[in-house]
């Protein structure tokens, strides 16, 4: 399970939404361009997002403890596993 890289600035701003499955693309290109970490949340879990080695990686948290590390190429792609292991709401 990886943590988000040393030197990548933690912020609060949601990037994406379980419910709708909404993706921001502001934030996405901020991701790409930026060593930072964005939010990522449903009813059962949190998630924190970056993108590293071009690849957007994503640390699922439940009930604040980790989970798993999900990597993809996309953030839809992670939206959809997240969804299927962890619900859609």
């Amino acid at each position: 399970m990886h943590e988000p890289p040393g030197g990548y600035r933690e912020t609060d701003e949601t990037i994406m939404s379980n419910f709708d499955r909404s993706i921001d693309r502001n934030l996405e290109a901020r991701l790409r361009a930026e060593q930072v970490t964005l939010q990522y949340s449903g009813r059962d879990f949190c998630g924190e997002v970056w993108f590293r080695f071009g690849q957007f990686h994503c640390l699922i948290r439940v009930r604040g403890l980790p989970r798993e590390t999900v990597r993809r190429d996309t953030l839809e792609e992670i939206v959809e596993y997240v969804c299927l292991e962890y619900g859609s709401e």
